[in-house]
C-alpha cells in the first residue's frame, strides 16, 4: 500500500500479489495460510480468514485513503487516490454509514474517494 501513496504502481502491484494473490489456490479461489510459492513443503491450509481479511483492509482503508472519525462523512476521505498498476477503481456496493446503506467508489486519480447512499 505505501507503494501506492508514493505513486509507484508497478511495486504497488507486485507487492499485492506477493502480499496476497500468491496465498490463493486454485481450483476453488481459497486463500491459504502459506503462500505456495515462498513456502512450497506448507500444507494448504485455508481458508485462512486472517488473510483475507489483511487484504480487505488494505483496500477499503488503506487504498480509499478512509479516516473515520466523527465528522460529515465526505470528510472520511484524506486523499487523493493511487491504485495499484491494471486497478481502475475500488467499488463497495454496500456499507453502512451511521444507519444508512450506501456504496464507496474510489477512482484510481481521483481526488478523494465518494460515497453515495443506497436503496
Amino acid at each position: 500500500m505505501l507503494s501506492a501513496l508514493l505513486g509507484d504502481r508497478a511495486a504497488a502491484l507486485d507487492l499485492f500479489e506477493k502480499g496476497y494473490g500468491d496465498f490463493v489456490v486454485e481450483p476453488y479461489t481459497i486463500t491459504t495460510e502459506y503462500s505456495p510459492t515462498a513456502f512450497p513443503d506448507q500444507p494448504r491450509a485455508g481458508p485462512f480468514t486472517a488473510n483475507l481479511g489483511g487484504f480487505l483492509t488494505s483496500c477499503l482503508y488503506g487504498l480509499t485513503g478512509l479516516r473515520l472519525h466523527d465528522g460529515d462523512p465526505p470528510s472520511w476521505f484524506e486523499r487523493r487516490i493511487v491504485l495499484p498498476a491494471g486497478w481502475d477503481a475500488i467499488d463497495v456496493d454496500r456499507l453502512w454509514v451511521r444507519r444508512q446503506p450506501c456504496g464507496l467508489r474510489a477512482e484510481h486519480d481521483a481526488e478523494r474517494a465518494s460515497l453515495r447512499q443506497v436503496v
